[in-house]
């Protein structure tokens, strides 16, 4: 019997789901009771050294490498992220310590991931008149450059503020996860979005398809965690305007056989599609650490270095129009993983 390409992917898939082990997969759940939240004002006002404007749009958080340090990128101009420090076990207050403008001041951050010394920034802007979306690395020298060798079609027009949103380093520093926030303009499938994985080795991508949990317009993926070489942790989030609330949820996938596809926006038939596993829901009556917890737009994530905790981060939108909303950075406690 021949084994087509397709064959083996199935082969393969029906060994990772019925063969290995379940314990060899990540198994992870939270502890609410343990878990907290943290309201950061919009008016940082004397807190922040060289904020010169009013503080919000965050997009993504990472940890830095260093001790208890994190980063949050924000998607205001000129481009910036902030250094601050938080350890959630000794206590539950932010140090803020740095703030750093790049070179590239037009980036419209949205995504960030570190590779040991190279760091990883998605931006979304219009260019042109035409809304797109980037992906930059350091070099050698510490300077920001693009990475060109993406599948082209990411390189032409997005839907509004919907370019790569989820960017994640796979834990062996080999692979950059990116996840679409919403399909391309293009797609006649608006539910499956695009998750590529692209090798830091030899540039290679490779396509998996995700099916969207949440079925509304405004739904997207606004972050990527990942948990393995091969799982991740996929966030979707919307704005119901009618109810003035976020819809947030976060799952888990195993990325089994990919699509190199690339020429296609929708998967083609018998390409698989991605089946998450919900894990978490901030539901409207949750609270964290025994406090009413109202939800806000969530759109970063990020482990502490030992794994205690998942770090998440909204954005405030710069306080949504004079409402003043501030910035929220939750603690989930994680239970089990």
């Amino acid at each position: 019997m021949k084994l087509t390409r397709r064959r083996i992917g199935s082969i393969a898939f029906f060994i990772l789901c019925f063969i290995i082990p379940k314990w060899a997969q990540a198994q992870i759940s939270f502890d609410t009771q343990h878990s907290f939240f943290i309201e950061i004002p919009f008016d940082t006002s004397g807190v922040i050294e060289g904020q010169e404007k009013p503080f919000g749009g965050i997009s993504a958080i990472t940890y830095s490498g260093h001790e208890s340090d994190y980063y949050l990128l924000s998607d205001g101009l000129p481009a910036r992220y902030y250094t601050f420090t938080i350890d959630p076990i000794k206590g539950q207050r932010i140090v803020y310590k740095d703030l750093h403008y790049l070179a590239e001041s037009q980036i419209r951050g949205e995504g960030m991931a570190l590779a040991g010394p190279k760091m990883f920034i998605s931006d979304e802007r219009d260019i042109d008149n035409v809304e797109k979306t980037l992906v930059w690395q350091t070099d050698a020298s510490g300077k920001l450059q693009n990475i060109k060798d993406l599948p082209a079609k990411y390189y032409g027009e997005m839907y509004d503020n919907s370019g790569f949103e989820g960017l994640t380093i796979s834990p062996d520093h080999k692979k950059l996860f990116l996840a679409m926030e919403r399909a391309l303009p293009t797609s006649g499938c608006r539910s499956i979005l695009p998750i590529l994985e692209y090798s830091l080795g030899d540039h290679s991508t490779k396509t998996y398809w995700y099916q969207m949990q949440w079925d509304t317009k405004g739904n997207g993926i606004s972050s990527l965690v990942a948990l393995s070489d091969y799982e991740l942790l996929v966030i979707e989030r919307d704005y119901l305007k009618a109810e003035d609330r976020n819809e947030v949820n976060i799952y888990k996938i195993t990325l089994i056989e990919p699509s190199n596809n690339n020429d296609s926006d929708c998967p083609q038939s018998g390409d698989p599609v991605l089946v998450p596993e919900k894990i978490f829901s901030f539901t409207q009556d949750l609270k964290l650490g025994g406090q009413p917890y109202k939800v806000n737009n969530i759109e970063g994530a990020t482990f502490t270095p030992d794994g205690q905790y998942l770090l998440l981060v909204s954005d405030n939108n710069f306080g949504n129009k004079g409402n003043g909303t501030p910035t929220q950075l939750v603690a989930l406690k994680v239970a089990k993983l």
